[in-house]
């Protein structure tokens, strides 16, 4: 009988523990907002599909679309993710189940898929996946578009063509083609009537296809085309579109015509550290449509450091394939070339400090599309069919779980890490004429290494050809030469791709996911002023100093200020929305420019010295 006592005293605990975790639960969820809902998700990444959740709610519509909402961002980021690919289904008919299934949560129906994500992926195709629900007689549609695990499809990121459609990339464009088909579709299959709002998002290479098939739609509104006939009505406060990390698709113009308020309901979040969005290049003659929310930096935010310490944390609590678990970014460093002749070793290059991966990818690739690639013209002629069929070529035979990352990684670490780049870097510094000679062998051999077939001689000519419009470049500037030449550095660039970085920064402005929300400015702006070498510079606010270059060498201070000898300049780097106080010891070949990374503009701002004991000073105002 004492046992049986005990027994249930026992299972009374138990249920008492059980009743306080349910209403503790039930505590939790009743500190939403009425009608918000936490839906659990999965999203493809990498070998393996993961979970996590986002908030939901039908009041995400209830504003106009040219009103950015970070709340509904993140679950615009969310559903981009969950309509990867899924990796756990190898057959190809049903890999938009994780979309699907969000969309089913969020209480959508009549959800289907084009063919295209009913199949294996081809070099110009797109999966597009549709669902509806009814608000209030209104009916809302949303879009998601595969941004991963896409196969060939990356052939497409590469067809930039020339003269397509009034300029517009055109892989970018022929995708929105699919998407404005698809939706036509879908509103004729469902007899769809009266007022539409649409909710579209894309991750990536659907980011970019997102924002062309947006603009374009914006077009159609603007100009009273019935692109999806004339039962159906759409506004463009009605058509919600977030893109993320999108590389550029749409022609760039003087008068910045993408930027006008006929897309202002159209946002592009990008990571100034993400080599994607800086392609394809605007030396290329390419843009974004609608509003550029620019995520926090260094470069923009004088406070960055405590902001990343909520991105940090935010970003552990999302596994990722390879578990990377710690804000890789950081991990990037400018290096040098020592040792002379064929010893190879790089160190940390000590006349600059704190400089982003985002200004040196900017050098980068500007410089390569100006002077290594030239034009739009000749990379179509001369490279863009190559580099099609290479990733035909690779997706025809390399694992479906291998995303471009991983193949691109292991290229580098096949050529990095081993005795042959001082080759290269002998032949770059003493021997020009032998460069690409030389290189073809090495090339060859780490593709044998990495298990491609050794008779894919289309594969090895296109990236020789690769890498000799990039040492084009690097000979012009070879101090961007060295920095190139790590591992830790391309794996720091990889990972600023990662989408799990990206919903890491959006939870973290997100009062859902966060109860201190980062406010730091969104658009980007920073200062960058020039000054002859052998200038002496200080910066301060007050008695607080910024940033200080004596002798060609930047300073120690507590602020994480990018500043040194770059090229062949000193250059300090503050962002554009603080004042600042400057002494320079020379008022002479001094440049001060505002650059809007949103408009991709460079302004240069007049300077008014007056001369101290200390030098010569000037103030910088913040900018509008």
């Amino acid at each position: 009988m004492k046992k049986q006592k005990q027994r249930f005293s026992s299972v009374l605990r138990t249920s008492g523990l059980l009743s306080l975790l349910l209403a503790l639960c039930l505590l939790l969820s009743s500190c939403l907002p009425a009608g918000v809902r936490k839906i659990s998700f999965r999203y493809q990444s990498g070998t393996q599909d993961e979970e996590s959740y986002l908030y939901y709610t039908d009041a995400f519509f209830d504003h106009p679309a040219t009103q950015y909402d970070p709340s509904l961002a993140t679950a615009s980021l969310s559903f981009a993710m969950a309509s990867f690919a899924s990796i756990d289904d190898y057959s190809y008919a049903h890999r938009y189940i994780n979309g699907e299934e969000v969309l089913r949560k969020a209480g959508f129906k009549d959800i289907e898929a084009n063919a295209y994500f009913h199949e294996k992926p081809g070099t110009d195709s797109l999966g597009v996946m549709i669902g509806r629900k009814d608000l209030d007689g209104i009916t809302l549609l949303a879009v998601g578009l595969r941004g991963a695990n896409y196969e060939s499809e990356w052939a497409s990121n590469f067809t930039v063509g020339e003269g397509v459609a009034g300029g517009y990339h055109q892989g970018f464009y022929e995708a929105s083609e699919i998407v404005l088909a698809a939706l036509k579709a879908y509103v004729e299959s469902h007899a769809l009537t009266g007022r539409l709002k649409i909710w579209i998002s894309g991750y990536s290479r659907a980011g970019a296809s997102c924002n062309v098939a947006s603009g374009r739609m914006d077009e159609y509104i603007c100009d009273g085309v019935s692109f999806l006939g004339d039962k159906v009505q759409l506004a463009k406060e009605d058509l919600y579109a977030y893109c993320f990390e999108a590389p550029r698709g749409v022609p760039l113009d003087e008068d910045r015509y993408a930027k006008s308020g006929t897309f202002g309901n159209i946002f592009c979040i990008i990571n100034p550290n993400d080599p994607v969005p800086k392609t394809a290049m605007e030396a290329m003659g390419f843009t974004r449509f609608g509003r550029e929310i620019v995520l926090p930096t260094t470069l923009s935010d004088l406070n960055f450091e405590a902001s990343l310490e909520e991105i940090e944390r935010q970003f552990r609590q999302l596994r990722s394939f390879g578990d990377w678990g710690t804000y890789r970014i950081s991990d990037f460093t400018v290096l040098n070339l020592g040792g002379g002749g064929r010893l190879f070793s790089l160190t940390p290059d000590e006349q600059v400090r704190n400089w982003t991966q985002a200004q040196y990818l900017d050098e980068l690739l500007g410089t390569w599309a100006e002077i290594g690639i030239e034009s739009r013209a000749v990379y179509t002629a001369d490279l863009q069919q190559g580099l099609r069929d290479l990733f035909r070529l690779v997706y025809l035979r390399k694992n479906t779980s291998s995303s471009l990352k991983d193949i691109g990684l292991q290229f580098a670490r096949e050529v990095i890490t081993t005795d042959e780049v001082s080759v290269l870097t002998d032949d770059l510094m003493h021997n020009r004429s032998r460069l690409m000679q030389d290189a073809e062998p090495i090339i060859h051999r780490a593709l044998q290494r990495m298990g491609v077939d050794t008779d894919l001689d289309a594969m090895k000519e296109t990236l020789v050809h690769l890498l000799e419009t990039l040492l084009k470049a690097l000979i012009v500037k070879p101090y961007l030469f060295s920095t190139l030449f790590s591992l830790d550095n391309m794996k720091a660039i990889s990972s600023a791709h990662y989408p799990e970085l990206c919903l890491a920064y959006m939870r973290a402005m997100d009062p859902y996911y966060t109860e201190t929300p980062l406010t730091a400015p969104l658009d980007g702006k920073y200062y960058q002023l020039l000054a002859p070498a052998g200038t002496e510079i200080s910066v301060r606010q007050g008695d607080k100093l910024i940033a200080a270059i004596r002798d060609d060498t930047p300073e120690e201070t507590d602020c994480p200020v990018p500043c040194g000898l770059w090229g062949y300049s000193l250059q300090i780097v503050l962002p554009a929305h603080e004042a600042y106080e400057v002494t320079v010891s020379s008022d002479q070949e001094i440049v001060l420019k505002l650059i809007d990374p949103g408009l991709s503009l460079s302004e240069e701002i007049p300077l008014s010295f007056t001369q101290t004991a200390e030098g010569y000073r000037f103030g910088i105002a913040p900018a509008e």
